[in-house]
């Protein structure tokens, strides 16, 4: 029971999302990042928080 209650609101939700939400969902799937895993996300962010630094002087700190 509760998996069909869950499948339906996810099916809802699919339906009611607004524009610009279903065009991410799509450019995501054309560019496969829509199957990254959550490590994978975490490193991607982690190598651009690292190149960000390298351009920024942070002699302030």
């Amino acid at each position: 029971m509760a998996i069909v209650t869950v499948t339906r609101f996810l099916k809802q939700l699919r339906d009611e999302a607004p524009a610009w939400l279903n065009e991410t969902w799509t450019a995501s799937k054309r560019h496969g990042t829509d199957k990254l895993t959550m490590g994978q996300i975490n490193a991607e962010v982690s190598a651009v928080r690292r190149e960000r630094g390298k351009k920024t002087n942070h002699s302030t700190r």
